[in-house]
């Protein structure tokens, strides 16, 4: 856009002259139509004056011969000579007032019409009465012939006064129209009148926006001089390097010192009339093409970082701003460019710093419960893991202390070292039984850092906990079991295997010396007895494994799924009569203790052959699929499956959802199962259809952590 054209000042004084003009010519509009107006006012005034005239003369007429026809009439029948005196003078006023009348009324032929009638038909009649006169004079009375005559006069006299009344008509009609088109003529003229008033009014005041407006050019080019003089003195002393280049062409028109000694040149002559390239600059290219594509776009550019290579091959960053401005009508860019290069290095320290800060705070919001309290105790800053692990929202701990949590476990004294600590600006660790907003008790381990102001008094404190609720229930459980499964030793040692070995050792004795004394039944009781004995142990050696497991020391390491696998289904497809049709694809590696493991797919495997249907074919299917950080595993068998509803007995010490006579069995092999998969932090579960098969899933830890 062209300065001139987007000047607010330019396009007001354009508007005032156009106005000034349109206001002249209508002034000479509006003069030109009030003369018409005036003059066209006075025609009809003129007009209506001549029909007043006419209307006069016709009534004057109307009299002379009214007086004219009373004295020839007074004289013929009285004869006094003394009514002739004046009745020539009426004849001759008579006929002087038809000549005006037809001089008047030269412009209407029906009038003329009329008028020549009239002096006809008033000749006609004057003739009658004169010689209606001269015949009483010589008669010297009125006689019958003179009668005759006057009648003969009358009815002459009635056309007249019948063409006179008339005549006036015609008048009075002309006479209404010429003063309604006389009023109309000065109606528009009392309009005219007014836009002529309107239009001086708008040219006086035109003339004095024009002298105002001369009066403001003559003050703002004083001005404009002024800061003509304050620009080239800011542009010159400005401490920020300026420069001013040609829109088109982008050679150089001026540039300030700064700039010069930014890029190390001597004049502002050396710089004339060249670009960035003649000088030897460059910028870098993608980003120019940016620059220069944001420029034409928006017309202004703030803050564009760009690489430079100067003149010596030295690589600055700038901060590049520009704008197009209209400098005499020319478009040129005026840029401000500045040296960022030490501020960025700066920056990127600082970015480092701020990244690493990061990540430290995000690994201990991550993996820690952390809340942040002012001197008095009072609850800042808590994050996510603090409010789940809590139960109370972010809004419900703001504001609060920490006594929000307490379960009350702890004593007074316990929190009064506590807070003594920290306040002396000293570090405390230590465990905590907290409650959460639910009612659970859960336990952390808790590490507080005072924050130290300058005289060395707190004024923040930093509390970074970890949940050990696990731990502190494993503790507690391992103490119970431990003390369970020293009773149980004693009791399985002392008070179980010592008559089980008596009784079959008893039973073996009679069988072996009194064999032929007994009778079938006896035999069949002696045989039953060595044989309960003898699966009683078992189950005694059963449970003692099961206990052991509770106390084994979890050592994992890398398992290699397929392995194992492999290895368990060679061994059972050794030790089983049936066919066995297996089916899996590689398996997910986990970690986990490898004797413990294999023992899994021992009892999960055992199970879906033992619990196969007769006269079919056994099909096993195992699978591994990657859930988050588990991996979970499926053994599935087209067996006789279990009704669901017993589920709940499924993973228990000696429960058996089958008979022992349609499948053998202690009933413990599940329950290993899943003692063994707690011990590895995971879980196990089962689905199954009755007479259909049956689905057992477990999931393990993909690494230690």
């Amino acid at each position: 856009m062209n300065s001139v054209e987007s000047s607010p000042k330019k396009l007001f004084d354009n508007k005032i002259i156009f106005l000034f003009y349109f206001v002249l010519i209508g002034i000479i509009i509006v003069v030109f139509a009030f003369f018409y107006n005036i003059n066209k006012s006075k025609l009809s005034e003129e007009l209506i004056n001549h029909t007043q005239k006419v209307l006069k003369v016709n009534d004057k007429l109307m009299i002379d011969m009214l007086q004219a026809e009373s004295q020839s009439r007074g004289y013929l029948l009285s004869g006094n000579l003394s009514y002739l005196d004046s009745f020539k003078d009426n004849l001759n006023e008579i006929q002087k007032d038809i000549a005006e009348l037809k001089s008047l009324t030269l412009d209407n032929e029906m009038q003329q019409e009329r008028i020549d009638l009239l002096k006809k038909n008033t000749d006609e009649r004057i003739l009658i009465i004169t010689n209606n006169i001269k015949l009483r004079k010589k008669s010297n009375q009125f006689t019958n012939e003179n009668l005759n005559e006057v009648l003969k006069s009358s009815r002459l006299g009635n056309l007249s006064k019948s063409l006179i009344l008339d005549f006036k008509q015609e008048e009075i009609l002309l006479l209404k129209k010429r003063r309604q088109e006389n009023s109309l003529d000065n109606d528009n003229l009392n309009i005219v009148f007014i836009f002529l008033l309107f239009f001086i009014l708008a040219f006086l005041l035109l003339i004095a926006l024009l002298v105002k407006n001369q009066r403001e050019k003559f003050h703002i080019s004083k001005e404009l001089f002024k800061v003509k003089n304050i620009f080239e003195s800011l542009f010159e002393n400005n401490p920020t390097p300026i420069s001013i280049q040609d829109y088109a062409t982008g050679r150089f028109i001026n540039a300030n010192q700064r700039f010069l000694n930014l890029f190390e040149i001597d004049s502002v002559s050396l710089l004339a009339d060249k670009s960035f390239t003649d000088l030897s600059i460059i910028l870098e290219p993608k980003s120019l093409i940016e620059f220069n594509l944001l420029l034409n776009k928006n017309k202004v550019v703030i803050d564009f970082e760009i690489e430079i290579v100067k003149a010596n091959n030295k690589k600055i960053w700038v901060s590049y701003s520009a704008r197009i401005l209209y400098i005499d009508n020319v478009p040129t860019i005026v840029s401000v460019l500045i040296d960022i290069s030490s501020r960025l290095i700066a920056e990127l320290a600082l970015k480092k710093s701020i990244q690493e800060i990061t990540d430290y705070k995000y690994a201990l919001e991550d993996s820690y419960i952390i809340a942040i309290t002012d001197n008095r105790g009072i609850i800042e800053f808590v994050n996510d893991n603090f409010c789940k692990i809590s139960q109370f929202s972010r809004e419900e701990l703001i504001g609060r202390d920490h006594r929000i949590i307490n379960s009350g476990y702890h004593s007074k004294e316990f929190f009064e070292k506590l807070y003594q600590t920290i306040h002396s600006g000293k570090i405390w660790r230590g465990e905590i039984k907290n409650k959460s907003k639910n009612g659970n008790i859960y336990w952390v381990d808790s590490t507080i850092v005072p924050f130290l102001d300058e005289s060395g008094k707190p004024y923040q404190f930093v509390s970074i906990r970890i949940d050990i609720t696990d731990r502190k229930m494993a503790q507690a459980q391992l103490e119970d079991l431990n003390k369970e499964l020293e009773g149980f030793s004693y009791s399985v040692s002392h008070d179980l295997r010592a008559p089980l070995r008596a009784m079959n050792g008893h039973a073996k004795i009679l069988l072996e010396d009194y064999s032929d004394k007994l009778d079938e039944d006896g035999l069949k009781s002696l045989n039953s007895i060595v044989r309960n004995s003898k699966k009683m142990g078992e189950l005694i050696d059963g449970l003692l494994e099961f206990s052991k497991l509770g106390r084994k020391e979890i050592v994992a390491s890398e398992l290699n799924m397929n392995l194992i696998v492999d290895s368990v289904k060679e061994d059972l497809i050794d030790s089983s009569d049936k066919k066995i049709e297996f089916k899996f694809p590689d398996l997910i590696s986990v970690v986990g203790q490898p004797l413990l493991i294999k023992q899994v797919w021992v009892n999960l495997i055992s199970n879906a052959i033992k619990y196969s249907k007769k006269d079919v074919e056994i099909s096993i299917e195992i699978k591994s699929v990657q859930k988050g950080n588990f991996v979970e595993y499926s053994v599935k068998d087209n067996g006789v499956g279990f009704d669901m509803k017993y589920y709940d007995k499924l993973f228990g010490v000696f429960q058996r959802l089958h008979s022992a006579e349609d499948f053998e069995g202690m009933g413990i092999g599940l329950a290993i199962v899943q003692k063994i998969i707690q011990r590895h932090k995971g879980s196990v579960w089962a689905e199954s259809i009755l007479d259909v098969g049956t689905v057992f899933y477990f999931s393990l830890p993909l690494n230690k952590n």
